[in-house]
């Protein structure tokens, strides 16, 4: 059944249910059969179906060799092809995530769209850290590096509202309370970079800064991630004046204003 299509900005449900399935198939990264995704939106296997065989006529998922089991399809890869060739911030950040990864550092680019982090780009750096986020993938905007510097900018009430549900616990050094977020989030406004210190994933150290456009504001963070251990006090300076030397770079070729808070110093 679906909502209509009438003014006041009404949701068809069709559409709305094949995108929720094709993010599912996107974040989960291995084959769904229907009945799997039937159980996790709590759809019938007739609806779930009726989807699934809609959008692979389109192109938008495939069947796997094995019976009706479906993976994401050449469709949604075109469509998110053209999205990338045609993303000035990715153009912008590129160079950049190179430039880190020639200092050994595995670098990322992330969007921020609801109340995630989209991966938009990484590269891998020559040290022990692996990219283990493929481009397009989701992650939490409060354990990550990435998350901090896109969120940094943003009011009290925008932020609450982006975390309204409990903030999940990573792992043991995540933060849980969102007063102790919003806190540190003022830290990242005063210095112009966020860290993340082993709070998405044990023995990973990382340093976020945000990208910015023409009008100074904040469309994407660049973060630059390295091992616990491999580095000293002037180590950690290093990589956070080459992050956010990275971002400011990617911000001016946006036509970001040159005198963009924080330096790294």
């Amino acid at each position: 059944m679906t909502t209509g299509d009438k003014k006041g900005g009404q949701k068809n449900q069709s559409v709305q249910r094949a995108l929720h399935i094709l993010r599912y198939l996107a974040d989960r990264g291995e084959p769904a059969g229907v009945r799997e995704v039937a159980r996790h939106f709590r759809y019938s296997p007739s609806i779930a179906q009726r989807l699934l065989s809609t959008m692979a006529e389109e192109g938008f998922v495939e069947q796997t060799g094995e019976i009706a089991r479906y993976v994401i399809g050449h469709s949604a890869f075109q469509v998110g092809s053209t999205f990338l060739r045609k993303n000035d911030l990715l153009s912008a950040a590129t160079p950049e995530l190179r430039g880190l990864s020639e200092h050994g550092i595995t670098g990322f680019l992330g969007i921020l769209r609801n109340d995630y982090v989209i991966y938009m780009g990484a590269m891998q750096g020559n040290g022990p850290i692996a990219v283990k986020s493929e481009i397009g993938t989701s992650t939490l905007p409060h354990t990550t590096a990435l998350g901090k510097a896109l969120i940094a900018d943003l009011s009290e009430a925008e932020v609450r509202a982006i975390l309204s549900k409990p903030l999940k616990k990573v792992t043991e050094k995540s933060i849980t309370s969102i007063d102790v977020l919003l806190d540190q989030l003022k830290e990242v406004r005063r210095v112009g970079y966020a860290i993340n210190d082993q709070e998405n994933r044990d023995g990973v150290y990382s340093v976020g800064s945000p990208v910015r456009d023409s009008n100074n504001a904040t469309v994407g963070a660049i973060s630059g991630a390295v091992a616990v251990g491999s580095f000293d006090e002037n180590g950690k300076a290093d990589l956070i004046k080459m992050v956010v030397g990275a971002s400011r770079r990617a911000s001016q070729k946006l036509g970001a204003s040159i005198d963009i808070k924080g330096d790294g110093a």
